[in-house]
């Protein structure tokens, strides 16, 4: 039998459980002989005591492990995808800062797309603005781009600016914002 083929034991196997390692302790607590006197020997007591303290911390911590591994196990399933959608700018955090950072930002993007809905609610044409502001009117042809014209042969009227017909809107919302340019990286575009 060559060295390879030799059976190992883990560290797991060769140490003594609990039980074991108590027998040992008392018994050498016991040994009159340890020191060369019939007294028991004050270091094998102190470490029955401690012994007994540290299974007691054991036995602790394997319930606490019994309730908190399936926990554990559910946060690495339910956390996978942040690993696998990491970006630079997170690399060296750790994943519950990195879930903290990504769910403000949510949170955020969140608050800010229901101010925008609360705004973009359908008011009376009576609140509209009345000084050339662009609005989004709804009339009886559907929703159009609207202004108050005060230049035009037929004053105080709203237009859409192409229309010859007066369009008559009974409710308006502003104009959502435009979409933000793309940053400049100063690359050329791809060509497709």
């Amino acid at each position: 039998m060559t060295k390879q083929d030799a059976p190992t034991t883990t560290d797991a196997e060769r140490a003594p459980t609990d039980s074991e390692a108590a027998r040992l302790c008392r018994w050498y607590a016991a040994d009159g002989f340890a020191q060369g006197t019939k007294a028991p020997h004050k270091c094998g007591l102190q470490a029955v005591s401690e012994l007994q303290i540290l299974v007691a911390e054991n036995a602790t911590l394997r319930s606490t492990l019994d309730r908190v591994g399936p926990a554990l196990e559910e946060w690495f399933a339910k956390t996978e995808w942040v690993r696998k959608t990491i970006q630079p700018t997170e690399l060296g955090k750790h994943i519950a800062d990195v879930l903290r950072e990504r769910l403000a930002a949510q949170s955020s993007q969140d608050e800010a797309a229901r101010a925008s809905s609360a705004a973009a609610q359908w008011l009376p044409i009576e609140t509209a603005p009345k000084d050339g502001t662009e609005i989004l009117g709804h009339t009886d042809v559907g929703a159009l781009v609207l202004y108050w014209d005060t230049l035009s042969d037929n004053p105080e009227r709203w237009s859409d600016g192409m229309s010859r017909y007066h369009r008559i809107p009974t409710h308006w919302m502003p104009l959502p914002a435009p979409p933000a340019e793309p940053a400049d990286t100063g690359e050329a575009p791809d060509a497709a």
